[in-house]
């Protein structure tokens, strides 16, 4: 490259988290997150407009790919990421492709499917282009060439899926979702991604941050939820347990992140990345469900899909944050989250058991906000003064996803 342009580009290098005890994100790794934070909320809202076993199903084949290319772009960000004028342009073109798919993304399986498989495509192919530039790694060659290989189907089979009239189109979605994460298991493969571990302190905070940006989410729908009520004792009572709950949730998940079991996982087993998957999707929908609640306003007259959308949603994150406690009790010196884990999981079927009760004898936002915030307050007073004794356990292998 010209000297005049040098300026623009710097050579890409491999990190090296043994040499980088302390690695955190970049202010353009926390720049392209926001406009997940777009996409979402408007998934969000075409899930508050179909509160149905069906609208839940739109949302989650919708989400996953979503949250597909962002753990892509998180890695890549983790291995390289350079920072220099060409990385931030390629990540910029991702950002201008999330957000034309989150400006379709409300009828995402109907008439704007075309423009959501597209945008993907163009995410995929600037991803290309950022590993492309670290192709000549002697290190990481063999990963870069494998996520190159991997990239390339998925963009292709996305690409196809233009061609294909619905509903087949969707079948092809799920074809190319399906070989990307077969790829990424292959036994050829984890050996690779093994070979090029990631930061136990980056990636831990990537997954962190983007989990606020769900509670956020949640937060929101609390606020949505109050519009239109004037300052009425229900609807801002609701309103503050919605918000003890989001606040309980963040405690139970980040007070139970502990650096040490990080460090000895070293590599991020894909068990510990896809639990993320249905956990910030519940978060997602917890939010909508809230907002429901609280715009209800009155003591009586939710709907009963309202009511199993909100205690559906909070099970599911009760047992994503019982098997991530789990997975890092396995590499901690003094396990103690498999007790908390176990709560987690009694808690799951509590809420799902108060819920239906709730419903057939007709119960109002106050006590289903009541009986929920009061569960997930009850299991951070547990976590909190309950003495727990260690358990010990063998760790099971684990190895890394992209």
């Amino acid at each position: 490259m010209s000297s005049r342009f040098s300026h623009l580009t710097s050579a890409i290098k491999l990190r090296h988290p043994e040499a980088e005890k302390t690695r955190h994100a970049t202010w353009t790794e926390l720049f392209y997150d926001l406009v997940y934070v777009i996409a979402i909320a408007q998934l969000g809202h075409s899930l508050s407009q179909e509160m149905t076993i069906i609208g839940v199903l739109k949302f989650a084949a919708l989400f996953i790919p979503i949250w597909r290319v962002w753990v892509h772009h998180t890695y890549y960000a983790d291995r390289f990421d350079p920072d220099d004028s060409i990385h931030r342009l390629l990540t910029f073109g991702q950002m201008m492709a999330i957000a034309i798919l989150a400006a379709g993304v409300h009828d995402g399986l109907g008439h704007t499917s075309g423009q959501y498989a597209l945008a993907l495509v163009v995410v995929r192919v600037l991803l290309i282009g950022m590993y492309w530039r670290a192709r000549d790694i002697p290190e990481s060659q063999t990963l870069v060439n494998r996520l190159i290989l991997i990239l390339t189907i998925g963009a292709g089979l996305w690409f196809v899926s233009l061609f294909v009239p619905t509903p087949w189109r969707f079948g092809v979605w799920v074809i190319a979702l399906v070989s990307e994460i077969a790829l990424s298991y292959m036994p050829s493969t984890r050996a690779i991604f093994a070979a090029v571990p990631v930061s136990h302190t980056h990636v831990p905070e990537r997954f962190g941050l983007f989990t606020i940006i769900f509670l956020g989410e949640s937060i929101a729908g609390m606020v949505a939820g109050l519009e239109g009520h004037d300052f009425e004792v229900v609807p801002y009572t609701n309103a503050v347990l919605g918000f003890l709950m989001t606040f309980s949730l963040w405690w139970l998940y980040f007070g139970n992140l502990k650096e040490t079991a990080l460090r000895r996982l070293g590599v991020f087993s894909g068990t510990w990345i896809y639990v993320h998957l249905p956990f910030m999707a519940g978060l997602a929908t917890l939010g909508v469900a809230v907002d429901h609640v609280i715009a209800s306003g009155a003591e009586h007259g939710m709907e009963a899909s309202t009511v199993y959308l909100l205690v559906g949603s909070l099970a599911v994150v009760f047992l994503a944050l019982a098997k991530l406690h789990l997975i890092l009790a396995q590499f901690e010196e003094k396990p103690h989250n498999r007790p908390q884990a176990n709560w987690r999981m009694v808690s799951a079927g509590i809420a799902v058991a108060a819920g239906v009760v709730i419903v057939q004898q007709h119960g109002g936002p106050l006590l289903l906000l009541g009986l929920m915030a009061g569960l997930t307050l009850v299991q951070v007073a547990g976590d909190m003064f309950v003495h727990v004794v260690p358990v010990s356990e063998d760790p099971d292998e684990s190895f890394p996803f992209t």
